[in-house]
């Protein structure tokens, strides 16, 4: 089988009549009196048959840390007729829902060599949504299906499709992420009241802790204003590798109360611990530290106009006191502009 396959290798030997030629040594062979064999050099075959059997998958194996996976075939197969968008991964035999299923839409093979196995780099938007959907976080949830096109041999013959529900294969070697998620940037935005973290892979969202977050207006341990968020700021629930964070009223107020904080990119900066938040896999992010801090790559000025939410008066103390839907700055009023009056009109 290994020389087989090794012939199927070599495109210029033994692909038809015309190429198909035997030289035999004289020691090759001997008579029943020990007559060896008269030696031959280019002799034709009399007769050839071409491959007429479609590839099987025999086996694979995904590495999740790298992204690589490994596709194992019964016999040499043509590279370069290789297409990702053949390739499905499933987190069942039987997948019912695009949910528990996601195709390839791209990705390059670690090697052009025509051979038995390839080794395909996953695309890293194909991997952060095969993460995001929860396939391939262990044996029992990475299942793959192929279609005809994925592959042909080296005599063109298409590969012998799996199908969902049918013939789908179970990985034979698995290897999890073990690799920390980093995040990349952050933008701090005021008029939409969120914060937006990127980070280079998929996270779960249900492992955001929010109050490991610090807003911090320098990269060192002795910054001149800084804010932690609390749980009244919550995150979008979609797992992927940007995730948003809804600002809750505690949390903006005391952002734009501190002045020297959060007013452009040059006193914008986010501390975390490893606590923050986790991929898929369990790993948990790279921490910054205060004195590591990450600078905002944008920060969206608050555009928002105040608005009165409410007043008291108190005719004992003569205090009126208003409620605003945002923090203000007291040193703004205008007492000119301030009317009390006994109607609606």
């Amino acid at each position: 089988e290994e020389d087989l396959n090794a012939i199927k290798q070599n495109t210029s030997l033994l692909t038809s009549m015309s190429n198909a030629f035997l030289a035999l040594g004289a020691n090759f062979i001997a008579d029943m009196n020990g007559n060896q064999l008269r030696a031959v050099a280019g002799v034709q075959a009399a007769m050839f048959q071409n491959d007429t059997t479609s590839p099987a998958l025999v086996g694979f194996d995904l590495d999740m840390d790298l992204g690589h996976l490994r596709l194992v075939f019964s016999e040499t197969v043509d590279a370069s007729s290789f297409e990702p968008t053949g390739v499905t991964l499933q987190s069942t035999g039987t997948s019912m829902s695009d949910a528990t299923q996601y195709t390839l839409t791209r990705g390059y093979l670690l090697s052009t060599v025509d051979d038995t196995e390839v080794t395909l780099v996953i695309d890293v938007d194909d991997l952060n949504e095969i993460k995001a959907r929860g396939i391939a976080r262990d044996n029992f949830t990475t299942w793959l299906a192929l279609n005809a096109s994925t592959v042909r041999d080296m005599s063109n013959l298409p590969v012998l499709p799996l199908v969902n529900g049918l013939n789908v294969t179970n990985v034979d070697l698995y290897i999890r992420d073990m690799t920390r998620p980093v995040l990349l940037n952050f933008t701090l935005n005021l008029t939409s009241e969120t914060i937006l973290l990127t980070f280079d892979e998929t996270v779960d969202v249900f492992s955001i802790n929010v109050t490991q977050f610090t807003l911090q207006n320098t990269s060192s341990e002795t910054t001149l204003s800084e804010y932690t968020l609390t749980e009244a700021s919550t995150p979008i629930l979609f797992h992927g590798p940007v995730i948003t964070i809804n600002l809750g009223d505690q949390d903006l107020n005391e952002i734009k109360r501190h002045v020297y904080l959060g007013t452009s990119t040059q006193n914008t900066f986010l501390s975390f611990t490893e606590l923050a938040v986790a991929d898929r896999a369990g790993n948990l992010v790279t921490p910054r530290a205060p004195n590591n801090s990450l600078q905002a790559h944008i920060v969206f000025e608050d555009l928002r106009r105040p608005m009165l939410r409410e007043f008291e008066f108190d005719l004992n103390r003569g205090l009126v006191t208003l409620t605003f839907s945002e923090t203000v700055q007291a040193e703004s009023i205008v007492v000119g502009d301030f009317t009390l009056q006994s109607s609606r009109e």
